[in-house]
C-alpha cells in the first residue's frame, strides 16, 4: 500500500517518473521552478521509492471577470 506525501515532490521524483512515462523532460533549473509554483503535489510511494505522482497547478496570475 503506497504512502502518500502531500507538498514533498521534488526534482529527482519528479524527473524520474516522467522518463519512465516516456513524457518530455525539462531542464533542472525550469522544472525546479515549476515545482516552487504549483498550488499543490502529491506523490504516491512504496517501498521509498516515487511510483506516481500529481500536481496542481495554475496561472501564476489572477485575473478579473467582466460581464458586458
Amino acid at each position: 500500500m503506497p504512502e502518500y506525501r502531500e507538498n514533498e515532490l521534488c526534482y529527482e521524483d519528479y524527473r524520474a517518473l516522467r522518463t519512465l512515462a516516456g513524457w518530455e523532460t525539462h531542464s533542472e533549473e525550469q522544472t525546479r521552478r515549476a515545482l516552487a509554483a504549483a498550488l499543490y503535489d502529491v506523490t504516491a510511494v512504496e517501498d521509498g521509492r516515487a511510483v506516481a505522482m500529481g500536481r496542481l497547478v495554475g496561472t501564476g496570475c489572477t485575473t478579473s471577470l467582466r460581464t458586458w
